[in-house]
C-alpha cells in the first residue's frame, strides 16, 4: 500500500465515521465533503499513473499490447524507417 491509496482510504473512513456518528472532533467537516475529497484525491493521485503510462507508450518505451517486449516494437519501427529511407 502506498500513500496514493492510503490518503483517500483515510478520508473515506473519516467520512463514514462522520456519517454514522456525530463525532465532536470533526463537526466542522460534513461527511459529504470528506467523501468528495476522498474520491477526488483518489482520482487525481491515480490518474498520474495512467498519464505516465500513456507517455511511455507515446515515446515507444512500452508496447501497446503489453505481451511483447519493447525491443520488438522498437525493431519494427527501425525496420519500417529503413524501408522508407531506402525507397
Amino acid at each position: 500500500m502506498d500513500l496514493r491509496f492510503l490518503f483517500p482510504l483515510i478520508l473515506t473512513l473519516l467520512a463514514l465515521q462522520q456519517l454514522f456518528s456525530k463525532s465532536p472532533c470533526l463537526n466542522t467537516a460534513p461527511w459529504y465533503i470528506l467523501a468528495w475529497y476522498a474520491f477526488d484525491s483518489f482520482l487525481k493521485l491515480n490518474m498520474l499513473d495512467a498519464s505516465q503510462k500513456a507517455t511511455k507508450i507515446k515515446h515507444g518505451r512500452e508496447n501497446l499490447v503489453g505481451d511483447y517486449p519493447t525491443r520488438v516494437s522498437n525493431d519494427l519501427h527501425r525496420s519500417i524507417e529503413q524501408r522508407t529511407t531506402t525507397s
